[in-house]
């Protein structure tokens, strides 16, 4: 079983659609995957229940059966129980997100993963806080006696735009990017970072209503009058699925 915490000092950096893209990504390739929400707003946590309450105007998404979502529980201890059991359920895949701050109990969560994603989107703010975080984390492993594995690292740029996005693809001139998103790419090499951006779209500010991606696009293309918006949800589908992969064959480190 595989456990990714998301964490970011700054609130609004893309943490949450990480974890509803990953998560998404990760049952459409046949993953059983389950969400422990850490956050204040719950929107993770309380995912099944607003898609199903989302008016669709006809036939609603079903749930996938592979995928759960639970409320962070009150420590540490009961966090690893809780992962225990999971384990034993069967569970390939763990997403935890985390509230924005730094808080002590977030170090905790940290090092119960194997893999920290930091996201950041293509801003000043967003991008100092994230190497904050990276920094802040990274350090805080040296506070925990006996550590003999080590979660991986790695930032996640989120909300990019179309011009950064095609820049992510090989053989793509950069001269369209703002000086901003310039700098920015360019710093993300001397970190680990996912090659797999978030892209800024419509769809996944949706998803918090839309639910998994998967079942929004089988009720979609069931219905001749929203036939045409299946084609937008799947090409981001297709984005969730290669983020899912890329982050499961990330390891952790040995101190």
């Amino acid at each position: 079983m595989r456990t990714i915490a998301t964490i970011q000092q700054k609130g609004g950096a893309g943490k949450t659609t990480a974890n509803y893209l990953i998560a998404s990504g990760a049952i459409s390739n046949g993953l059983k995957v389950h969400c422990i929400d850490g956050d204040r707003n719950s929107q993770l946590g309380e995912w099944e229940r607003r898609s199903q309450d989302y008016d669709w105007k006809g036939e609603k998404p079903i749930w996938p059966e592979n995928l759960s979502t639970s409320h962070m529980p009150s420590d540490i201890d009961l966090l690893y129980d809780q992962l225990n059991n999971l384990e034993k359920q069967g569970v390939d895949l763990v997403l935890l997100d985390t509230r924005p701050g730094s808080n002590a109990d977030t170090e905790d969560i940290a090092y119960a993963a194997d893999v920290i994603l930091i996201p950041t989107r293509a801003e000043a703010a967003d991008y100092e806080l994230a190497v904050e975080t990276y920094n802040w984390i990274k350090a805080a492993g040296d506070t925990f006696e006996g550590l003999t594995r080590r979660p991986a690292l790695a930032l996640l740029l989120s909300d990019a735009s179309r011009t950064v996005m095609d820049v992510l693809e090989p053989d793509v001139e950069v001269d369209r990017l703002t000086q901003t998103e310039r700098f920015i790419l360019g710093k993300l090499f001397d970190f680990p970072f996912i090659n797999t951006a978030i892209p800024a779209s419509k769809i996944c500010s949706q998803l918090p209503l839309m639910g998994p991606l998967s079942a929004a696009v089988d009720v979609l293309e069931k219905n001749p009058g929203t036939k045409l918006q299946a084609k937008p949800v799947r090409k981001i589908l297709e984005v969730a699925q290669q983020l899912a992969n890329e982050v499961m064959n990330l390891g952790g480190n040995t101190k």
